[in-house]
Order: C-alpha cells, then sequence, then structure tokens
C-alpha cells in the first residue's frame, strides 16, 4: 500500500525537499517489498497479490497539499514503528527478526533525517 501511495503522491508533489522526502520513502518500500519476497519464495510461500500500479488513477485532480504527504508518512512510519518493535522480540527466524530490525532503523532514520531536511 505504501508503495502505491508514494507513487500517487510524486505525480503531483511539487517541493523539491518533500519530493526528495517521498522518493527515499519509496526507495525503502521497495526494498522492503523485495526482502519481504524474498523470504517467501525462499518458504515457497505464495506471494500475495496485494496493492499494485492497477489500484492508481493516472492524470486524477490533485487532492492534497505538499504537507500533506509529509504529515501523511510522518504518523504512518510512527505507526510502523510501533509494529516493527513490537514484532521483533516475537519472531523465531534470524532473517524476519533482521528485517524487521532493519524496518524499524530505517523507519526511523527517514522520519528524522527527512523531517529535519524538509523544515529546514
Amino acid at each position: 500500500m505504501s508503495k502505491c501511495i508514494l507513487l500517487y503522491y510524486l505525480q503531483y508533489v511539487e517541493d523539491q525537499n518533500i519530493k526528495i522526502f517521498l522518493e527515499n520513502a519509496l526507495r525503502l518500500s521497495m526494498e522492503l517489498l523485495k526482502t519481504t519476497e524474498e523470504i517467501f519464495k525462499k518458504e515457497n510461500f505464495p506471494i500475495p497479490k496485494g496493492f499494485s500500479e492497477e489500484d492508481l488513477s493516472a492524470g486524477t485532480t490533485r487532492l492534497f497539499e505538499d504537507e500533506y504527504f509529509v504529515h501523511y508518512f510522518k504518523y504512518a512510519s510512527k505507526a510502523g514503528m510501533c509494529n516493527y518493535n513490537f514484532a521483533v522480540p516475537l519472531v523465531f527466524r534470524n532473517d524476519v527478526e533482521e528485517s524487521f530490525s532493519y524496518c524499524l532503523e530505517s523507519n526511523s532514520g527517514l522520519d528524522e533525517t527527512n523531517q529535519r531536511n524538509i523544515i529546514e
């Protein structure tokens, strides 16, 4: 879902600092999707279809100002950090624990670094 939301936001963002923030978030989202897919493939677990570009309506009317994009991800990343923080001690597999720990660390870094850059 994050990937689709970011792709939508990137269609309309005008502020260059916010655009960089969104591009970094998209890069992280793509990386996490790839890691999850690798874990699933390793276990011969079916890859869920989930959201895709088919769910986006290209060329629609802009709904939000650039600042909304930052506020949305500020709170979405905090929710993600809570979930990853809760999940890390509950998993048994090292690869999944490493993935969740990386998600927690990356989300935190994305939130702090990019928020600072946008405010300046």
